[in-house]
């Protein structure tokens, strides 16, 4: 068994990790794309880029972010939860891409990855309930359990 306490430093943890692994990723290519851009493609391609690459960056790196908080939502058993978050989160920006693309171009890369951290606000919602109803004397607490390897 693992209580609410236990759970929330678990998942502090593997986010900080995440985000620690996409803050030197993103780094590296805000520092250093111009530059792999130029190889791959050319100082025209690279020039073409530059303007578009920082959104496009920034955006992929929440996206990024978000995978922990989906995985953890998932490994709780939240599927429907994960599920409402992703596509009513996309449905909303696919409505707005059209109105931003229009007047921001790309800017708009960075709202869809925004969207996409909203799991973490449904993880700290339920979180919070179990430490809850574990502070009140209750022994709710969410069961933890691996599975045994059988060996042939």
């Amino acid at each position: 068994m693992i209580s609410g306490a236990a759970l929330k430093r678990t998942l502090l943890k593997a986010f900080l990790c995440n985000f620690l692994l996409i803050a030197i990723g993103a780094g590296i290519l805000l520092l250093r794309g111009d530059r792999l851009i130029q190889i791959w493609a050319g100082p025209a391609g690279s020039q073409a880029a530059a303007g578009i690459l920082t959104p496009i960056v920034i955006g992929s790196a929440l996206m990024g972010l978000s995978v922990s908080g989906t995985y953890a939502m998932q490994a709780l058993g939240l599927f429907q939860t994960v599920a409402l978050i992703s596509v009513g989160g996309r449905a909303a920006m696919l409505l707005l891409m059209i109105y931003l693309l229009h007047h921001q171009g790309l800017q708009e890369r960075v709202g869809y990855g925004a969207v996409a951290l909203l799991v973490y606000l449904s993880l700290l919602l339920g979180t919070e309930m179990v430490n809850k109803q574990s502070d009140s004397g209750s022994s709710m607490a969410i069961p933890f359990q691996m599975q045994e390897e059988t060996q042939s």
